[in-house]
């Protein structure tokens, strides 16, 4: 059965019901969302709660600024019903070595101060900046959601919001929250 086939209801926890009778796998849980696979696809399903206006956010970045460090979104995130949005990403894997960008990313929004940083957060830093040294379209990435989304929302960049895929290449799949 085809995705668009199925009739999702409005509530967001039946609908995984509903996807998990059609075959698709549970894979992992946000705080206003929900991710499934199946084996037989190249990508997974994220459902996200229409309040969670950050995660709206993220894919119409992505989608206007392509960078081979955010995620390929298939066709445009959809509204299922008032309470909750779809949107198709590529399928990914958790990472081997992270690179600590979420330090960098607290630095370029002033969170944190560089020259306060000691012991191994100074080491996470130092990584960090050697991975983007290597890896300039990651910089790009990441500026871009310190310019376009952490003014208004809260960042969440930690080692689950980065995954890779198979030639090795770091991915931000999920980097903001909504500010509570």
């Amino acid at each position: 059965m085809r995705l668009d086939e199925l009739t999702l209801p409005s509530d967001i926890k039946s609908a995984g019901r509903i996807l998990k009778a059609a075959g698709w796998g549970e894979d992992s849980t946000g705080l206003n969302s929900l991710v499934y696979y199946r084996d037989d696809k190249n990508y997974i399903l994220k459902l996200f709660k229409s309040r969670d206006s950050a995660y709206w956010a993220f894919p119409e970045l992505v989608l206007a600024n392509p960078n081979k460090h955010f995620p390929k979104i298939i066709g445009k995130p959809k509204k299922v019903t008032d309470a909750y949005y779809a949107v198709r990403m590529e399928r990914l894997e958790p990472i081997k070595t992270p690179a600590h960008l979420k330090i960098y990313l607290e630095v370029q929004s002033g969170e944190r101060d560089s020259e306060d940083l000691f012991g191994f957060m100074e080491e996470r830093y130092q990584r960090a900046i050697s991975y983007l040294q290597e890896n300039p379209e990651m910089k790009v990435a990441l500026d871009l959601i310190a310019e376009k989304l952490l003014p208004i929302y809260e960042e969440d960049l930690h080692d689950g919001n980065i995954m890779e895929r198979p030639d090795g290449t770091h991915v931000i799949i999920d980097p903001v929250i909504p500010r509570f």
